[in-house]
């Protein structure tokens, strides 16, 4: 990957966290009412709901209180939170890690589940494909929230969640519902894309130099596959990322969603726009991180964007 394409990346990263967090202190702050609203319902005077609303810049106008965003943004100060009474930027390094180990359990997990299923797919035995498609339409078909109330159920019914071990069952069962429908995805992806490298001239050429087929699937053609999995990985990352948020404040994991609802809630419009930052930031890392395996997969996505 060039030098050239590695900063125009980069700029269409920040620019795409900027966007988005705008647009979220945006909406947050058209939404009805304000973070003052309590202190009208605890009866405090007008003069000092004014001066509230003065400090914590709801008395600014939208494109305003935009630029106050942008301008801090840049110098990577988020402001401070109504409802915590904390510099945004604490909160998320408080709440953002435990997010993140959540999606990217949930990402590996599921890379490695949807190419096994995938390749299970193409070249499992015929006793066995049938299940692994119907698996996998199922899987594919239902959002995450509703996989982790059917594994609540089962996980009730069974008895695990009375269980001294309930905090170590809740996290195990929020990364298997985020796994599931996006591992589902993959496999129909993998499969698609393993069957149509094994199907070109020079498969049935190496095939007919005497290579063993667990060569020729688990060597060439998962190279080939790889490469088109890896190139929808951001695609899947922000799936996952949405999935997680409903995910969290089902489970109480104590990450981005939950701060984010209390936000919401709150009307706490720069925590609103910095769970979105942060959020945009790692959706658009993953997105970076997704291009160089795909140049180190396949070269020639260097050539044509070299050629452009």
């Amino acid at each position: 990957m060039s030098v050239l394409r590695v900063f125009r990346k980069i700029a269409a990263a920040l620019l795409f966290v900027a966007l988005g967090s705008t647009m979220a202190l945006i909406l947050a702050r058209r939404a009805p009412g304000d973070y003052t609203d309590t202190l009208r319902a605890s009866r405090m005077p007008e003069d000092a709901i004014a001066r509230e609303r003065e400090r914590l810049y709801l008395d600014r106008s939208l494109p305003e209180l935009s630029r106050i965003w942008l301008a801090g943004l840049a110098r990577l100060d988020l402001g401070t939170s109504y409802r915590f009474a904390r510099p945004v930027t604490a909160l998320l390094a408080e709440r953002a890690p435990r997010t993140l180990a959540l999606v990217s359990s949930a990402v590996f997990i599921a890379i490695a589940a949807g190419i096994l299923w995938g390749t299970g797919l193409v070249h499992g035995r015929p006793l066995i494909r049938a299940p692994l498609s119907a698996a996998a339409t199922l899987a594919l078909s239902m959002p995450a929230i509703v996989v982790l109330f059917a594994l609540m159920l089962v996980a009730a019914k069974a008895g695990w969640l009375a269980q001294g071990g309930h905090g170590l069952v809740i996290p195990i069962l929020g990364v298997a519902a985020l796994v599931l429908p996006a591992a589902g995805a993959l496999a129909r992806l993998h499969a698609q894309a393993l069957d149509e490298a094994l199907a070109e001239p020079w498969a049935a050429a190496s095939a007919a130099r005497g290579v063993s087929d667990g060569v020729l699937v688990w060597k060439l053609g998962m190279r080939i596959a790889a490469t088109r999995v890896a190139s929808v990985m951001p695609l899947v990352a922000a799936n996952i990322f949405g999935a997680s948020l409903l995910v969290e404040v089902v489970t109480g994991w104590a990450g981005l969603g939950r701060l984010m609802l209390d936000a919401l809630v709150a009307r706490d419009v720069f925590l609103v726009a910095g769970c979105t930052a942060a959020i945009a930031a790692s959706v658009a890392a993953l997105a970076l991180a997704a291009d160089v395996v795909v140049a180190a997969l396949d070269p020639r996505t260097a050539t044509r964007e070299a050629g452009r």
